[in-house]
């Protein structure tokens, strides 16, 4: 049986139960007939979506519900574009739930790198729809040179709605960016922004600035240690969350304490680089019941007597990591990107997800998502992109589990785009008999959708953003309806697909089949064909969520 690349776990901390420890980390294959693979649920590229790449897919971020459905949506950022002429750059805001692109947002100063950093920053126009705050880290302005911009911007519309300025040259302002808790006081998330390059008679020592999310105020700023430390390469933080943590390229990892009425606040150092571990850290804070826990990715660790394979850690507090997996090969560089994943598994804690290459960063990569106990959820392989973040985002499909975007970056192979992908749909078994082979699914939308009924479609084509059924408006069907889709319909309720149409149990769960005679299956071997489901309210008359779709592809 094909196997997927081992991780190794190490260095657990006591707490934790042995059977963590001793585990290794594995996906296989149900069979090595049936090739399973879970395709992007929405997806967006510069081929649909604008005129050159512009290194679409550069960053971006999950915001809050901008368009009012009750969905969280999300913004990607093209930092050059266009890709010819003066790069003014530009973010483009998409619907969660259906993926229709809502606004798009263009800078207004030639390569100052707009869209660098994103951040959710409330309602602050009070018009009933989120906003969101845009870094730009080599914007000049005030007679200075790269000293960054960030400002504010209206979700609804891209209306700008205040901007503050880097304090000197190079300083940076805007090179990350997160949202945090109302420090300011004014009832709005506020923004912990870095400010890397920030020069304080000549020593270099960089900073996070607090920045009120109503109006663009400082409210406070944490300033590096020593000489050189650059502070405020990357910042983790939350809206829900007094909790900001940043990190520089030499490796190190600071907590930034809360602003408490100064104009000041202080720094401390938490990590120094570990040996064989130099570069810049990947953090994320995740969610449990005890409280914020971070994690970090070191692309270049060593661990396991291998080279550059990487390392993720999830740490509690302290320096000791409760959990430590390292790539399972030279050069795959796992941690180059980490986030927080919503809940997955439905054990009510948020979920790590980080990425990994096949052989160094232009190789294909994987999305690989665990529970904060390091057990494996999802291994999901993208095509090649070094340049690539994770975000989590809130179930926007339906399916009852949360979702999550891959934002990639790669004008050289034109392959930029940032897709969504979700669960709910998976093969739980196969077994090959002696007059077809039998493909047991397992369906899980959720306890919203117990007792509704569900279809589940067949096509010859997975490509996304698919269609709407019934209208415009209710959640993406991932799937494109072909010739493929009237065959399989004509087989609902047959003995090939006798459970395709039925109703989902209290749990919002159910098992369907696929059996394919022998006959069949060698007459169409090595045809690919794509399945999703769809959970409808037949009474109010709408679609409550979709899938995953997975591909299928015959012996």
């Amino acid at each position: 049986m094909a196997r997927a690349p081992e991780f190794s776990t190490m260095n657990q901390a006591p707490s934790l139960p042995s059977s963590i420890a001793a585990a290794a980390l594995l996906l296989a294959p149900t069979s090595t007939l049936f090739a399973q693979g879970r395709l992007a649920t929405h997806l967006h590229d510069p081929g649909t979506t604008l005129s050159g790449s512009g290194a679409y897919g550069r960053h971006g971020a999950a915001l809050l519900d901008l368009d009012g459905d009750g969905y969280c949506d999300y913004a990607v950022s093209a930092p050059s574009y266009p890709s010819s002429g003066p790069s003014l750059g530009r973010v483009s805001v998409y619907s969660g739930r259906t993926a229709q692109l809502l606004s798009t947002i263009d800078g207004s100063a030639p390569s100052s790198g707009f869209g660098l950093s994103l951040a959710s920053i409330g309602d602050i126009n009070s018009d009933g729809f989120g906003d969101l705050a845009i870094g730009s880290p080599d914007h000049d302005s005030n007679g200075l040179t790269n000293n960054g911009r960030v400002a504010g911007h209206s979700g609804a519309n891209g209306t700008p709605l205040w901007s503050a300025e880097g304090s000197s040259s190079a300083s940076a302002l805007g090179r990350s960016m997160g949202s945090t808790i109302d420090f300011s006081g004014d009832g709005r998330p506020d923004v912990a922004v870095g400010e890397p390059g920030w020069d304080n008679f000549g020593m270099n020592r960089g900073r996070v600035v607090f920045i009120a999310g109503s109006s663009g105020a400082v409210v406070a700023f944490g300033e590096g240690l020593l000489a050189g430390q650059s502070i405020g390469e990357v910042i983790a933080s939350r809206a829900e969350s007094a909790s900001v943590y940043s990190a520089n390229t030499a490796g190190s990892i600071f907590l930034v304490s809360p602003p408490s009425g100064g104009p000041t606040t202080s720094v401390t150092l938490i990590q120094n680089a570990p040996s064989g571990a130099p570069g810049l850290p990947r953090i994320a804070l995740v969610r449990s019941a005890s409280g914020d826990r971070l994690v970090v990715g070191r692309t270049l660790g060593d661990a396991g007597g291998m080279t550059n394979n990487g390392t993720v850690e999830l740490f509690a507090g302290g320096t000791t990591p409760l959990w430590m997996l390292s790539g399972p090969a030279n050069n795959s560089v796992a941690g180059s990107s980490v986030a927080a994943i919503p809940d997955m598994s439905g054990d009510g804690e948020e979920e790590v997800g980080f990425q990994w290459h096949e052989g160094f960063l232009n190789n294909d990569s994987h999305v690989r998502i665990v529970t904060q106990t390091a057990a494996l959820l999802e291994d999901q392989v993208s095509a090649s992109a070094a340049l690539s973040k994770l975000a989590g985002l809130p179930d926007v499909t339906g399916d009852g589990r949360g979702d999550w975007i891959r934002f990639t970056a790669n004008d050289v192979a034109n392959i930029g785009e940032a897709a969504i992908y979700s669960l709910g749909l998976r093969v739980a078994s196969i077994t090959p008999g002696a007059n077809d082979w039998t493909v047991s699914y397992s369906l899980e939308m959720g306890a919203a959708s117990a007792g509704l009924t569900y279809v589940q479609l067949y096509g010859g084509s997975g490509t996304a953003p698919g269609i709407w059924i019934p209208m415009p408006g209710w959640p993406l069907i991932p799937l494109n309806l072909d010739g493929v889709t009237d065959e399989a319909a004509g087989l609902t309720g047959s003995p090939v697909l006798p459970d395709a149409l039925g109703v989902l149990d209290g749990s919002g769960t159910t098992t369907t089949m696929f059996a394919v005679p022998n006959a069949i299956a060698a007459a169409l071997s090595g045809l690919s064909i794509y399945t999703v489901a769809a959970a409808l309210d037949l009474g109010a008359g709408s679609m409550t969520g979709v899938t995953n779709p997975i591909e299928v592809l015959f012996p």
